[in-house]
């Protein structure tokens, strides 16, 4: 039954409603419902908790998917209202969490070891970087983050703006030299795009081939994420383990960017790279949400220049011709195969409920 005629009927009813559920402590807080603009331009809808004397940040829980599981009769309105609550009060108004962020967030030498790059579009960015230290790399952009730590939800983290950047009193060149830095300690996988179908789906690996079928004949794509699985596309940006990458599979990459937390890789020459776009193009437009979506666009990694670039970009620098291309018929087959292997990943995914969605990452900022 459609119970709120909109997610701003129910946001309005959490916070009207919010306080029963949690602890007493918290009796003096007050509640108000707002969009929160994100990455990609894109709105997600919360509560914002007013600052308190025990509540000095003024956090935000995005309701987006609970809402979704209420008009779909799949989540309990009260329910609901009690797991939202149960989020805030364990990661954001953890006492600890509270001293560490409200005190420290704007000390660089607190945040210097937290500090990580994001990929997101830039194309679709364009009002979200406005107060951002950014850096642009083809048609995406680089942003910068402080990891607050993991939460049982996702991954706290707090983006950094030109005025948190003027209270670090530092430049953002030195930014990104700090942020590059931490990334070389984060802990990325690259797997096959079978081996991570099978984990997505409890599968043994067997089990998933005989599932998805054979790729005899097309080229082998390899996942490239963080272990978080949350913004872990900016592993191309690591070059000691993209060289590592491609050593392995015999030269430069192909780099399929499938959303902001994850790339497909596969090695040069393996597809050709308009075929490829295409997978690219229809892969976002059907599987990815828009505050995901990364890029429309193939890039390659230079494994000899250890530089990452636009594919058009990586074959004018070429001085000769690149590997011969997969043949049209076969690549088509590959746009349906993957956009399929996809889907099906996806709703097994959202129908289990003990996996808590990426999109459910609760940012402070």
């Amino acid at each position: 039954m459609d119970r709120f005629k909109n997610i701003e009927d129910f946001g309005e009813f959490v916070a009207e409603n919010i306080k029963q559920f949690l602890p007493e402590q918290m009796q003096d807080a007050s509640f108000k419902f707002q969009y929160v603009n994100k990455n990609n331009d894109t709105k997600q809808y919360g509560i914002s908790v007013a600052a308190t004397d025990s509540v000095r940040i003024s956090p935000n829980v995005y309701l987006d998917n609970a809402y979704e599981k209420i008009q779909n009769d799949s989540l309990d309105v009260l329910q609901a209202v009690r797991e939202l609550a149960q989020v805030l009060s364990e990661n954001y108004l953890n006492p600890q969490v509270q001293e560490n962020v409200a005190d420290n967030l704007t000390d660089f030498s607190f945040a210097k070891d937290k500090i990580l790059p994001k990929l997101i579009s830039a194309e679709r960015s364009s009002e979200y970087l406005v107060d951002k230290p950014h850096e642009i790399i083809g048609d995406i952009a680089k942003v910068y983050v402080v990891n607050l730590g993991e939460a049982s939800d996702g991954r706290m983290s707090c983006t950094i703006t030109n005025d948190l950047l003027k209270c670090y009193g530092i430049s953002q060149a030195e930014l990104d030299v700090v942020a590059m830095d931490n990334l070389t300690n984060e802990k990325y996988v690259c797997k096959s795009m079978h081996t991570v179908l099978a984990e997505m789906m409890h599968m043994t690996l067997e089990e998933a081939s005989l599932m998805f079928g054979p790729m005899e004949g097309q080229p082998q794509m390899y996942v490239l994420t963080n272990e978080a699985m949350i913004n872990g596309a900016a592993g191309i940006l690591n070059t000691e383990y993209m060289d590592e990458i491609a050593g392995q599979l015999g030269g430069d990459l192909i780099v399929l960017p499938s959303s902001i937390h994850e790339t497909l890789l596969l090695p040069f020459g393996a597809g050709d790279i308009k075929e490829l776009n295409q997978i690219v193009n229809e892969v976002n437009a059907t599987q990815v949400a828009p505050n995901e979506f990364l890029s429309d666009s193939v890039y390659v990694y230079d494994s000899k220049d250890h530089e990452l670039m636009l594919s058009n970009n990586y074959l004018e620098k070429m001085s000769e011709k690149s590997a011969p291309s997969q043949s049209r018929e076969n690549n088509n087959s590959l746009v349906g195969n993957l956009n399929s292997k996809v889907a099906e990943a996806n709703q097994k995914a959202s129908n289990d409920t003990g996996r808590t969605a990426r999109t459910q990452e609760e940012a402070l900022g």
